[in-house]
């Protein structure tokens, strides 16, 4: 009779699709125990697509209006310089690694 037991933890969040062992099963670090359902994460990716697309038509729309307002007076080019720059800032953060 052997009493070691373990607590598995998966890396990431998500619902099992296929168990791959049965209780009492002996395993070793790195076998594959379980298969996730990948629906949940390619629903968060089509999502981080989305919010990709956006924050690129508003990094584009930003550049017109900095185009536009050359010219203009320095607050209003000042202004939409820093929304320009705030857009490109949060498309950097919203690309995956």
């Amino acid at each position: 009779m052997d009493a070691n037991q373990i607590v598995v933890s998966p890396q990431i969040q998500g619902r099992i699709s296929k168990l791959l062992v049965e209780e009492g099963t002996q395993v070793k670090q790195g076998d594959l125990i379980a298969l996730l359902d990948p629906s949940e994460l390619e629903a968060e990716e089509r999502a981080a697509a989305a919010t990709i697309t956006s924050f690129r038509s508003q990094v584009s729309a930003n550049e017109y209006t900095q185009k536009s307002t050359k010219g203009s007076t320095t607050s209003d080019v000042s202004n939409a310089q820093a929304k320009l720059q705030s857009a490109r800032a949060q498309l950097a953060q919203a690309k995956p690694l």
